[in-house]
């Protein structure tokens, strides 16, 4: 990995979004919930593919 780059604070930190949208999910539109699902989707591959390339 990258230098500066701290796997474990990056996966809390990701932890800790997921908790929030779990929060945000109950007071959000659900059309816009469903527009962040599709994007926080998209997130992940993304993560996936930095963590490991080869694996995509």
């Amino acid at each position: 990995m990258g230098e500066g780059v701290d796997p474990t604070q990056m996966c809390q930190s990701l932890v800790d979004k997921v908790a929030q949208s779990r929060q945000l999910a109950a007071i959000t539109d659900p059309e816009l919930l469903v527009l962040f699902e599709e994007w926080f989707e998209e997130l992940e591959t993304e993560i996936l593919i930095y963590i490991d390339p080869r694996g995509f």
